[in-house]
C-alpha cells in the first residue's frame, strides 16, 4: 500500500466522524507515524477533538466508551479526556487498558518515553486500521 491508499482511507474515515478530523504526525528515527481521527460527537459536553494531546506531547487517539474499570468519567466529561489524563498518571498502561470495561479502540503515544501503544477490547468491537509501507523519498 502507498500514499494514495492512505488519501483514500483518509477520505472514508472522515465521513465515520463529521463532528472533527485532524491528523497528528510523530517522525522520529527511521518512522513517520500519522495518526488520524475523527470524531462523531455523542458523549460529554464539549467535544475533544482527536487526536487529543496535553502540553506535555502525549497523544491519544480513543473510538470508544468507557462504563467503568480504572478510569473514572465524570458527567458532562468526553470519555477520551479521562482517559489521556489516566494515561498520563498511570505507571502501568497496560494494566489500567486492560482495566476498562466497555468497547473501544485506541492509539497512545506517551512522548517522555517515546512509547507507542495501541489495541482493542478484547471483542475488538470498535475499528482500528493500521498501515505500513516504504517511505517515498
Amino acid at each position: 500500500s502507498g500514499a494514495s491508499d492512505g488519501i483514500r482511507a483518509d477520505g472514508l474515515i472522515h465521513r465515520r466522524g463529521p463532528d472533527s478530523g485532524r491528523e497528528h504526525v510523530l517522525e522520529g528515527d527511521g518512522y513517520r507515524l500519522h495518526c488520524t481521527g475523527c470524531v462523531l460527537h455523542m458523549r460529554g459536553v464539549q467535544m475533544a477533538p482527536q487526536p487529543l494531546r496535553d502540553g506535555e506531547g502525549n497523544m491519544l487517539l480513543f473510538n470508544g466508551e468507557i462504563f467503568g474499570g480504572a478510569v473514572r468519567v465524570c458527567e458532562g466529561e468526553a470519555d477520551t479526556t479521562a482517559l489521556l489524563s489516566a494515561l498520563c498518571s498511570t505507571h502501568c498502561v497496560l494494566s489500567l487498558v486492560a482495566s476498562l470495561e466497555g468497547p473501544f479502540a485506541f492509539i497512545y503515544w506517551h512522548a517522555r518515553t517515546r512509547r507507542l501503544w495501541y489495541g482493542r477490547d478484547h471483542l475488538g468491537r470498535r475499528s482500528l486500521l493500521r498501515a505500513s509501507g516504504e517511505a517515498s523519498g
